[in-house]
């Protein structure tokens, strides 16, 4: 059976994986306004693999971290799919490299608004928090290399970049299996609760 994977918090990522979750097909693209070439793309990845929306088994989604409205439309269409029977899960970006078995690091990616989110971990500790641009650098001042989702300011991180993309790309097998066996359905990641994200800038 076919397996879809879809990214919509940074650009959009869409990928079909085999039985064994090794990659059939897989596209990263520069579309920002993802809502209005999905389904076209999905489809036509399938077609190239003589597959049918029928056909999907699983579908995974990367939740975020990302804005609210790119990642609503990958959560949007999981739903159409969970909705259809389909098993449905879903995880966040600064969680691949713990998936994949790295025990300790640093995630970081623009949180917008001039701030900054930092996911820190190590063996049975977590810590998140958001961080403004002149506390960045301090944030991370004993990290040597971290990780996110896109890239940040450089002109403030002059370290080593790993990129979650480049590790869903390359360690398919091993992450989606362990989604899987977790049974992982993690609702969309947005930095900022809701009544914060859309709060009327104050007049000058």
């Amino acid at each position: 059976m076919t397996s879809i994977f879809i990214d919509t918090s940074n650009n959009l990522t869409i990928g079909v994986l085999d039985s064994n979750f090794s990659w059939l097909s897989y596209e990263l693209s520069n579309e920002s306004k993802s809502s209005g070439v999905i389904h076209y793309k999905i489809n036509e990845m399938l077609k190239l693999h003589e597959s049918k929306a029928k056909d999907i088994s699983k579908i995974f989604i990367a939740n975020g971290p990302g804005s609210y409205t790119g990642v609503r439309v990958g959560e949007g269409l999981g739903q159409i799919f969970d909705w259809q029977g389909v098993e449905t899960f879903s995880f966040h970006h600064y969680h691949v490299p713990e998936l994949i078995g790295v025990n300790e690091g640093c995630f970081v990616c623009s949180a917008f608004k001039d701030e900054y989110f930092i996911y820190n971990w190590s063996k049975g500790k977590q810590d998140k928090k958001l961080v403004s641009k002149l506390e960045l650098e301090a944030s991370l001042e004993n990290v040597s290399e971290y990780y996110s989702n896109h890239e940040v300011d450089k002109n403030i991180l002059s370290k080593n970049f790993n990129n979650t993309m480049e590790l869903i790309n390359k360690n398919s097998d091993l992450l989606f299996t362990r989604v899987t066996d977790q049974k992982m359905r993690l609702a969309p990641f947005y930095f900022r609760e809701l009544k914060d994200e859309f709060k009327k800038a104050e007049k000058k």
